[in-house]
């Protein structure tokens, strides 16, 4: 659990350090970046505290963890460093979600990798699509909220395209509370509780917040999925 901590943790930071220098010196960005941007320092800190954490654990890890999880790792390098900087990524801005579909279904694996190991790839489909639904669902919430900023800085969003449809992240997490629910109409597994009830959250604060949910809380909303699989080790 340190290790998947650290692992993601280090991640993170070193995702909010990119977008705090990618601006430049530009007088307005988005809040999110903004905040990183006047708090890089202690960015800087936390990221190299984690790295050092995370070469610590990592090691202690299974090997039938590990193997598929270097697997997973390697294949979000390739996405990130060929299809997320080519001319077709950019294409499909507005006509498919290509961006944040990867990214909700590369995180969704990753929680059931750290639930079941490397059995965790291949097991319990319905619930690895409805949590790949619900993460690809916050993330889209999150792209239109910057639609604006993106259609200059980011061009591989999916809100950054002219011919996007507004309403596609609520078709999202409501095809994952959908799927949740027929996988197991009772509920009485964790991991379909999680995601029914973060799917559901996340609707809620959507039309509360008239369409925009905030990135912070927006996140918060998929904490129980994510803690919850690993800390029970359920699928």
């Amino acid at each position: 659990m340190a290790a998947l901590f650290l692992t993601v943790w280090v991640v993170y930071l070193a995702d909010r350090l990119f977008d705090s220098l990618r601006h430049g010196k530009a007088a307005t960005v988005p809040s999110r970046h903004e905040w990183a941007r006047s708090h890089r320092g202690w960015l800087l800190v936390l990221l190299l505290t984690a790295t050092v954490g995370a070469a610590l654990t990592i090691p202690s890890v299974p090997s039938r963890t590990l193997r598929p999880g270097w697997i997973l790792a390697a294949a979000t390098g390739i996405y990130f460093f060929v299809f997320r900087g080519s001319r077709i990524h950019r294409r499909l801005a507005g006509v498919f979600p290509a961006k944040e579909l990867v990214i909700g279904t590369v995180f969704a694996l990753g929680v059931l990798l750290a639930a079941r190991g490397g059995a965790g790839l291949i097991s319990a489909p319905a619930l690895l699509m409805a949590m790949a639904l619900l993460f690809t669902g916050n993330c889209l919430l999150i792209a239109r909220t910057e639609a604006v900023s993106d259609r200059t800085r980011d061009e591989a969003a999916y809100f950054s395209g002219t011919r996007s449809w507004r309403h596609l992240p609520e078709g999202f997490l409501a095809a994952s509370a959908g799927l949740a629910l027929g996988f197991d109409p009772s509920l009485r597994e964790i991991g379909t509780l999680a995601v029914a009830i973060s799917a559901g959250a996340t609707l809620a604060v959507s039309r509360i917040h008239r369409g925009e949910v905030p990135q912070p809380l927006a996140d918060a909303l998929l904490l129980a999925p994510w803690m919850l699989l690993p800390w029970r080790g359920e699928t």
